[in-house]
């Protein structure tokens, strides 16, 4: 979708959302009326940072969707965009329903004392000294957060403190058990990101990375699924491995043992260099190093559109092999 496009659908949704007037999204958004002109003539591309403000107004679309349509997914395949549309959307959908717990802890617009103090020993450590404590201001610190782990940590300390106080229970919409539902189908969407593509170069070795890694998240947080993950039967390799690992972990009622899988799951997508929007970054590590010679062994590897054969393999390595020996001599 180009920028006169996007301009006609922001402006449809301005609409659809209840501000019939440009001025009236800008007064309650903080977003200038001439950035909104500009964006609904198609004149001006939007930002990543003015579609996260706006998206709490615009409630007739999503974060996700503006993103896809305002161009932010160009170059990503078709799946990848559905998959980075979900992922956009989760992080608004968190934030609303952190919006929802701060409103039932402070039903008359504020903290009770006890609350407010309690809240202070609890996040002090993820805020300045000049912050307020304040209903509005704990919202605008979770939408202001960039790292998905900050989120979920952050998270986890007001619900301790909502928990403390009787404002949520297991049987509550914020609860812990109900927060941990909220990450299932994002998670079940980035295991499909990794491993849905079963011919990718290094699906077994991403494989053994989410094996790994989550083991270890099993292991850390104490916590055993009843599901496994089979990779074939009699009748050869499953087709289902993707979602028998996504099952496998989101069994697991522990909201915060999914919010570190979701850490690692992105970890594993850069260090592969699958792509996705970058914007979406959530403290991610540098890209691995890749060893050469597992491309160059790679069936599937073609140069300008033509096929790598293992005579061609035998010389690159043969020319590699010459021209790093010393140094390969050096370590020896």
């Amino acid at each position: 979708m180009n920028q006169v496009a996007f301009g006609e659908f922001f402006k449809e949704q301005r609409i659809r959302s209840g501000y019939k007037s440009q001025r009236k999204l800008a007064s309650v958004s903080g977003v200038s009326n001439g950035t909104i002109a500009r964006i609904e003539a198609g004149t001006q591309k939007a930002t990543i940072e003015t579609l996260r403000i706006l998206s709490k107004y615009l409630t007739s679309t999503s974060y996700g969707e503006m993103f896809e349509k305002s161009g932010h997914f160009e170059g990503l395949t078709d799946e990848k965009r559905v998959q980075m549309m979900s992922h956009y959307d989760f992080r608004i959908e968190f934030t609303e329903e952190f919006r929802e717990l701060i409103k039932k802890m402070a039903p008359s617009g504020k903290f009770t004392e006890e609350v407010k103090q309690d809240l202070v020993n609890s996040i002090e450590n993820y805020v300045d000294e000049n912050f307020e404590y304040t209903p509005e201001a704990l919202i605008d610190l979770m939408y202001e957060k960039g790292d998905a782990s900050d989120m979920g940590d952050l998270y986890m300390e007001v619900l301790e403190t909502a928990k403390k106080h009787g404002v949520v229970n297991e049987n509550s919409p914020n609860s812990p058990s109900a927060t941990s539902r909220v990450f299932d189908e994002h998670i079940r969407s980035f295991i499909h990101l990794l491993i849905g593509d079963r011919e990718h170069p290094f699906l077994g070795r991403i494989e053994g990375e989410i094996s790994e890694r989550i083991g270890a998240l099993f292991k850390n947080h104490n916590v055993k699924s009843n599901k496994e993950v089979t990779i074939s039967d009699k009748n050869g390799i499953r087709d289902d491995i993707p979602d028998q690992f996504a099952n496998m972990i989101n069994d697991i009622d522990n909201a915060q043992f999914k919010w570190d899988v979701l850490q690692e799951l992105q970890d594993i997508a850069h260090e592969f260099h699958i792509r996705f929007n970058p914007a979406y970054e959530v403290g991610a590590k540098h890209p691995r190093s890749m060893e050469l010679t597992e491309v160059i062994e790679n069936v599937s590897i073609t140069y300008h559109g033509h096929t790598v054969t293992d005579q061609d393999k035998q010389l690159f390595t043969a020319y590699l092999d010459a021209l790093f020996r010393d140094r390969i001599s050096s370590e020896k």
